[in-house]
């Protein structure tokens, strides 16, 4: 069973008792720093195994930035400007304008 601080500190006490000699007062200190070792190489390992996660996120959406960028597609092959066959139905077909329509002024007197 893996202990908690305190009950790890309650045990060692149960050990080592009201002794105060230079002895107990090195075991505690050993068991002390031997714990906090352990605790930090668990939090190491943890941070560790977190940013080597976060690392691997990290290229993977700038892979998938990158290639979306580079082919002018997204994901489902769609051309970016493009909009997707299901949607066409719903479109409204613009008025094509040229620029001399647009220069022509027509007075309605």
């Amino acid at each position: 069973m893996k202990l908690n601080r305190e009950d790890f500190m309650t045990a060692i006490s149960a050990i080592v008792g009201e002794r105060t000699d230079d002895e107990a007062i090195s075991f505690v200190e050993n068991m002390t720093d031997t714990y906090d070792a352990f605790g930090d190489s668990e939090k190491d390992k943890t941070i560790a195994d977190l940013q080597k996660s976060l690392e691997e996120t990290e290229q993977t959406w700038r892979k998938k930035y990158r290639d979306r960028f580079y082919s002018g597609t997204d994901e489902e092959g769609n051309p970016s400007n493009q909009p997707l066959e299901e949607d066409k139905d719903d479109m409204i077909e613009a008025e094509e304008i040229t620029i001399d329509d647009l220069f022509n002024e027509e007075r309605e007197d």
